[in-house]
């Protein structure tokens, strides 16, 4: 099995931050999904994921796929829609041993222009690493109405790798302490006025019924996007059987129905 970028330990690593920062609990997958056994360019391939879901966080996700000259770690992680939280999306691809691209973006659910400023602020204070503009990859058009001004998308070599994946840590590292602080929501109670006779303290939008079926709406189409858009997803499908391979993408990587 290839493991020239040592995806996999990142992907153990964010794992174990995010179990103990959030209080993780594990989320039951079908057995069949949560491993997978296939062919990719002749060789056997593997694929293992866990799932889990925590009081601020309804759904995360950690998968690999490893094979010869192939190595693969997706992280997703999104919060209860009660907290308009951006959704940690990682992703770690290499399709042969001398070229790998990673990809990680906390992705806005929200266009309040204050939490908006919070969140790239975070990541802008927490990132230590410069990547080398030669690096850089353009994002998928289909991406971009989802990722923000922050999202790190870059091509490196196994030498390259090591920065490139210090600079996800981070990312993943500023996505921790941002749900770390972000308060459990308060119970709206209506006023004479109409308005909320409680409002958490610092926060631009209130919590409460409107704010979370805005974020609902926004989680299930950012899931949506993927599982339509994305064309390296396709890549399941010459891996493992076709109907297992659509019924992994819509129950385990982007499920149709968010865990509430």
């Amino acid at each position: 099995m290839s493991a020239a970028f040592r995806f996999g330990e990142i992907n153990r690593q964010v794992e174990d931050l995010a179990m103990r920062s959030l209080e993780l609990s594990p989320l039951p997958l079908a057995p069949e999904l949560a491993s997978l056994d296939g062919q990719f360019r002749g060789h056997p391939a593997q694929l293992s994921a866990r799932a889990y879901a925590g009081p601020r966080h309804a759904y995360a996700r950690f998968v690999d796929l490893v094979g010869d000259g192939l190595e693969i770690a997706n992280i997703l992680i999104v919060a209860r829609p009660e907290l308009p939280l951006p959704v940690l999306g990682i992703d770690l691809v290499g399709l042969g041993k001398d070229k790998a691209v990673v990809v990680a973006d906390l992705s806005p659910m929200t266009d309040d222009p204050v939490r908006r400023q919070r969140e790239r602020t975070a990541v802008e204070r927490n990132a230590t690493t410069k990547l080398p503009v030669e690096q850089l990859v353009e994002v998928p058009a289909w991406a971009k109405p989802w990722f923000s001004e922050s999202a790190i998308c870059v091509r490196v070599t196994p030498s390259e790798c090591v920065a490139a994946c210090q600079a996800v840590a981070k990312m993943a590292d500023t996505f921790m302490q941002l749900s770390r602080a972000e308060p459990f929501p308060e119970p709206v109670t209506a006023t004479t006025s109409g308005a909320s006779a409680r409002e958490p303290q610092g926060l631009a939008l209130q919590h409460g019924p409107e704010l979370r079926g805005n974020v609902s709406q926004r989680q299930q189409a950012y899931f949506a996007a993927h599982r339509t858009d994305d064309r390296g997803l396709l890549l399941l499908r010459r891996i493992f059987e076709p109907a297992v391979a659509e019924r992994f993408l819509r129950e385990v990587l982007f499920p149709e129905r968010i865990p509430a």
